[in-house]
């Protein structure tokens, strides 16, 4: 399911706890309070979790590190003339040596 899709799926379900919790639903204002307040927070968990699971493939490429570090090396890298590497790069600011990430 794309994510277009899901976000819509997501709000009618928001939409849908929104509408029992209010009482607007026919029939739902003679219920009590607590199943109103379940079956809505249901509803809109639901809808939540819909859109969550629909962006996360975006979050994951957002947020995981890469594990070749495209080609350079990470923070804390260091090259031949012992110089610490601040910023992610494939050469030494110093020496122009490669740089090598030790774990």
């Amino acid at each position: 399911m794309g994510l277009v899709r899901s976000i819509a799926w997501g709000a009618l379900f928001a939409t849908a706890g929104a509408v029992v919790a209010g009482g607007w639903m026919p029939g739902s204002s003679s219920w009590a309070t607590g199943p109103r307040i379940g079956i809505a927070t249901l509803l809109i968990v639901l809808g939540l979790t819909v859109v969550g699971f629909a962006a996360a493939p975006w979050v994951l490429r957002k947020t995981t590190r890469p594990a070749d570090y495209q080609g350079g090396c990470p923070v804390g890298a260091t090259c031949a003339c012992g110089h610490f590497n601040f910023k992610p790069r494939k050469s030494c600011k110093q020496c122009g040596m490669a740089t090598a990430f030790v774990a």
